[in-house]
């Protein structure tokens, strides 16, 4: 665990209200693949990871949030079926948890009140960027878990 500033970004975005209890129904969209297929046709390069950008989330299954799947590209393209935008920058706490992702809330079972213990005040944002995806079970999995602080 520790302190980081990711400095602003250049992303091609699908955006959607949705629930902790909803995200398997995300996941069946393929929007990873669709965001992909886009940056091509625009001639854009795609230069990391997928990331799930959560704004508003507090934990419980059933709040409602904004969710943001992101690839950062190269430069911003014209907005079609998806849109570009740059992100801003995002002063976070960061761990990366190797394994499946249905452990991923130990995660933030343990980082959110070692993070309150600090003093540090939570935005209700954070960011999984999925460095290496095996499978949602797998536990060759690698992710970097992303909380934001102010």
């Amino acid at each position: 665990m520790h302190a980081k500033e990711v400095q602003p970004t250049d992303v091609i975005y699908y955006s959607q209200i949705t629930t902790l209890n909803k995200l398997n129904n995300i996941l069946a969209l393929r929007v990873d693949e669709k965001l992909k297929k886009e940056a091509s046709k625009q001639q854009i390069k795609i230069l990391g990871p997928i990331q799930w950008n959560y704004y508003g989330t507090d934990g419980n299954p059933d709040t409602a949030f904004t969710l943001e799947i992101v690839f950062p590209v190269d430069r911003p393209g014209r907005d079609d079926e998806f849109k570009f935008k740059t992100l801003p920058s995002f002063k976070c706490i960061s761990v990366i948890h190797k394994g499946s992702w249905l452990s991923i809330k130990d995660v933030y079972d343990n980082v959110i009140p070692q993070m309150h213990v600090e003093g540090l005040s939570l935005t209700g944002n954070c960011r999984e960027i999925y460095s290496k995806i095996v499978g949602p079970a797998s536990e060759e999995n690698i992710t970097e878990v992303q909380v934001e602080y102010k």
